[in-house]
């Protein structure tokens, strides 16, 4: 689910920043360009993993004073390989887009109808889709906790990517209208905007869904023990993500097995 990228880039100090030491300067600028934004064709950033290289500092003329620093590091990314088993909760519901789910930290992660178990339909009354099971209706219900297997990851590349994209929204509102469920409670619905990253999931294989429908048969099942893996993953990314000025030594004893890739950023 999170891999490290190697990424090659100026980091530009202002003035008032030369007050830090070097280390910690580059940091804050690293953080405020990447975390929690979005790398188009790479994935989520993170958090700042390490350092590999800092080069000497440069002021050059005509450029305000700004110091220019040739740095490689590399940032932990959210980005999980297709087929890959991931429990989230469910968001918002619509007949022609299927439902919507998010896992704290992310929340563009669509299942269209085709992917949905068969047979399912769209109950207009509730606003909710169902899976017909032996006759019953079993609803896919907001907020309920469901699994779903990776099928596709789209980037949006239209999008302007300088500066990356922001899309740790958890304490805005939702921007598209809402529907009142059976319950009372407010279905957010899913949003006009494409994202700059979509997960499309899909959840027509035995063990995936409503976490709820296999509570009962899951003791010693090879997809209980994956997906708590990737849950324990995710509140570990949770619970550092936050402190991306924190020394690398505590990022590297978090993350001891995480795979390496390679992205060149030029500014």
């Amino acid at each position: 689910m999170f891999v490290t990228v190697v990424v090659k880039d100026t980091v530009i100090l202002q003035p008032h920043r030369f007050d830090k030491d070097i280390i910690t300067a580059v940091e804050d600028e690293i953080h405020m360009k990447y975390s929690n934004k979005i790398l188009p064709d790479v994935g989520l950033c993170i958090c700042l993993y390490d350092f590999i290289s800092i080069g000497d500092p440069h002021i050059y003329p005509n450029q305000r004073g700004n110091c220019f620093v040739e740095t490689t590091f590399r940032l932990i990314v959210f980005k999980p390989f297709i087929g890959e088993i991931i429990t989230g909760r469910i968001m918002g519901s619509d007949p022609e887009q299927g439902l919507k789910i998010a896992i704290g930290f992310f929340n563009d992660i669509y299942i269209p109808p085709y992917l949905l178990a068969e047979p399912s339909r769209f109950d207009d009354e509730t606003n909710q889709w169902q899976w017909v099971y032996e006759e019953n209706a079993l609803p896919y219900a907001y907020p309920q906790e469901i699994r779903f297997r990776v099928n596709s990851i789209t980037f949006n590349t239209s999008l302007d990517s300088n500066p990356p994209r922001h899309v740790d929204e958890r304490n805005k509102p939702p921007p598209a209208t809402t529907a009142t469920t059976t319950t009372g409670e407010e279905e957010p619905q899913l949003p006009e905007e494409k994202p700059p990253m979509i997960i499309i999931g899909r959840v027509n294989e035995p063990g995936l869904g409503l976490t709820s429908w296999w509570a009962s048969s899951e003791t010693g099942e090879d997809v209980s023990e994956e997906t708590t893996t990737s849950q324990q993953k995710d509140d570990t990314i949770l619970g550092s993500s936050s402190n991306l000025t924190s020394s690398g030594a505590t990022s590297t004893s978090l993350f001891s097995n995480i795979d390496d890739q390679i992205l060149n950023t030029e500014i």
